[in-house]
């Protein structure tokens, strides 16, 4: 079919901030785009008339449509970048008397806004969070999902209206960095390292929580299903929502699953019994992964090469994820994106930037 027999609409939507309790997008400005004269196999350009202020916005919906008035499909962009989005989400200034810390054997507190954070100093990882008197079980990260670590060097100090522990490494994890803001928010900042050419299951850092206490996940990012490594297509930006599941997929129709991996997250709020969990990520291309997904078991249920082996931990951040083989072959055999991660031969320092809050966001507006 040539394109001039199909249709293109587009859209510029803005979306739900977190603590709001929305999800999807609003519609600001829409429009129709003239399909270039382009016959099957060809290239072409399609030029869309977007308003000077387009920036503006969050995200670009562009949907195509058949000569029978069906839709083929809609694409969507975001427009600013995570770490755009997160300066919107942040609130700027400081609350109240500042941030406070104090050192407990091999535990430093850090308090504000009725946040209290504790880094355990042999490792930076944190030990412990309490939110208005209610402890958070988040745990012992960030620690690699791959690689190796050996803290050399920790110090804090005051940072203005902020307190910062600083961890530096020898391995792969090179830096971590807290910082916890006066308003409550946590700024978490690392990098780690990968000799060139290596190959590696997982690119990133991984946390503990307990599944249990778990109850569903609102986020900005692609959605509402899972990814893999070779199974990136298919999932587009909005604001979702999903309840917790325990799906077995193929086993049980409870779809979409809840636990794996989520492609480019710009926030996400974990809902719990404990207190709600924000995480905005101020880096791009980071996948957000939700504990391990079960398989089946008992006589008659074999995964076969569907079988994944996940990261130790419950929740990670991710710039590399696995993927999926499929029931008589795998990953590996069906081409490039079925392969583990590669480092580039010059090897590369993976950074990354998040924040989080615990409770509900309205206590920082």
């Amino acid at each position: 079919t040539d394109l001039t027999h199909v249709r293109f609409h587009w859209q510029l939507v803005d979306l739900p901030m977190p603590g709001s309790g929305d999800t999807g997008y609003t519609v600001t400005v829409s429009g129709t785009a003239e399909a270039p004269a382009v016959r099957p196999r060809g290239v072409g350009e399609l030029a869309i008339p977007l308003p000077e202020d387009w920036r503006r916005h969050d995200a670009f919906r562009l949907g195509a449509t058949d000569p029978h008035g069906r839709e083929i499909y809609t694409w969507t962009w975001m427009i600013p970048q995570p770490d755009e989005y997160a300066a919107k989400v942040i609130p700027p200034g400081a609350v109240g008397g500042g941030t406070e810390a104090r050192v407990r054997c091999d535990v430093i507190v850090l308090s504000a806004n009725a946040i209290e954070v504790a880094i355990d100093t042999t490792t930076a990882q944190l030990q412990r969070v309490t939110s208005g008197g209610v402890v958070v079980s988040l745990d012992r990260g960030p620690r690699l999902a791959s690689g190796e670590a050996s803290l050399r060097e920790l110090r804090h100090y005051a940072d203005g209206q902020d307190y910062v522990v600083e961890a530096l490494f020898d391995g792969n994890m090179r830096e971590i960095r807290w910082r916890l803001l006066s308003n409550g928010w946590l700024k978490l900042d690392y990098a780690y390292h990968f000799a060139g050419s290596a190959a590696v299951d997982y690119l990133g850092v991984s946390f503990d929580y307990p599944e249990d206490r778990v109850t569903g996940l609102r986020w900005l990012g692609k959605g509402p299903y899972r990814v893999w490594k070779n199974r990136l297509n298919g999932v587009e930006f909005a604001v979702w929502e999903k309840a917790y599941n325990d799906a077995i997929t193929g086993l049980v129709w409870d779809y979409p699953e809840f636990k794996g991996f989520h492609d480019d997250i710009y926030w996400a709020t974990i809902a719990t019994s404990e207190v709600p969990i924000t995480v905005v990520a101020a880096t791009d291309d980071l996948f957000l992964r939700l504990f391990t997904p079960k398989e089946p078991e008992g006589a008659g249920f074999d995964p076969r090469s569907t079988h994944v082996a996940f990261p130790d931990g419950d929740i990670s951040l991710l710039h590399g994820i696995a993927p999926i083989g499929t029931k008589f072959h795998p990953a590996t055999a069906h081409g490039p994106a079925g392969q583990p991660n590669t480092v580039p031969r010059s090897g590369r320092l993976y950074e990354a930037t998040v924040y989080f809050y615990f409770g509900d966001l309205a206590a920082t507006r």
